[in-house]
């Protein structure tokens, strides 16, 4: 944990350190169009045309984060005699789950693609009949549409252990794997989603009551809330500074609260011979 929070804490300043500055200004004033009254389309849309091009930085860096995450969890229980430098490496496998979450997200995207495009087209048809109907018939098709994209999240969700284990990219190997298996998996991940929410509320309680004390009572929980984003300067006031390290110090366990039960049910599904690793 210890080597996570240095190193991800370091990777997460440095991030905000770079892209802040030129980031901040615009975010301010984005924010301030979205409180006025009749905030005018074409302004915002011109902040988020100046906005665009440090998306695909922001994205790589995150893929790339995630990537070493979770070729370090998978490596900690597929793998628990290689535990050097607390698991994370820089390697083969770390692209390998850069190249499998990229593969997920296409994938998952492209069904939430069709299934928008689908819900239109059917809610347009029904409309030339029934316009009352039609919205109807467009939320039960959205929630059906949402449903298809938990299965599919599921079903896909051993890509990256399976991937880990094997060397090899491997996306329906996962799908195979989940056949017949999908509640106790969805069961799993609740359950691992409810951990996340009970740790971060309390998280949350303790960031509100230091940054109090720090910052000077309830106007510290204001600063959090409605940070100044015009400068690093502005924006790190001893409240964000209290937020910031508690968000450093606590992102490795809710990472791992999130990561650990796939490739888990993955050794438990495809078994382990020896004190290692050797998939069947």
């Amino acid at each position: 944990m210890l080597v996570w929070i240095v190193v991800f804490g370091a990777a997460s300043l440095a991030l905000s350190v770079a892209i802040f500055p030129i980031m901040g200004p615009y975010l301010t004033e984005l924010e301030q169009l979205g409180a006025q009254t009749n905030p005018d389309p074409q302004a915002s849309l011109a902040v988020l045309n100046k906005l665009w091009p440090f998306i695909g930085p922001v994205l790589i860096y995150s893929f790339a984060i995630n990537a070493v995450q979770y070729a370090a969890v998978n490596r900690m229980i597929l793998r628990p005699s290689d535990s050097a430098f607390g698991y994370l490496r820089l390697g083969g496998d770390e692209l390998r789950q850069l190249g499998v979450a990229i593969g997920v997200t296409l994938v998952i995207f492209a069904a939430y693609i069709a299934g928008v495009v689908g819900v239109t087209v059917i809610a347009i048809a029904v409309a030339v009949v029934n316009k009352g109907l039609a919205v109807f018939v467009a939320v039960i098709a959205g929630l059906a549409v949402v449903c298809f994209l938990i299965i599919l999240m599921v079903r896909l969700s051993l890509a990256s252990a399976q991937t880990f284990a094997t060397g090899r990219l491997n996306l329906l190997g996962s799908w195979r794997l989940t056949k017949g298996r999908f509640w106790p998996l969805l069961g799993a991940y609740l359950l691992a989603f409810v951990l996340v929410v009970i740790v971060w509320m309390a998280i949350q309680a303790l960031v509100m009551v230091a940054a109090m004390l720090v910052g000077g009572g309830m106007s510290a929980v204001g600063e959090m809330q409605s940070p100044d984003l015009s400068s690093l300067q502005a924006f790190y006031t001893p409240a964000m500074i209290v937020r910031t390290a508690f968000a450093i110090i606590t992102a490795p366990f809710l990472t791992l609260i999130v990561l650990c039960p796939a490739p888990e049910i993955y050794r438990q599904l495809v078994g382990v011979k020896g004190p290692d690793e050797a998939f069947a």
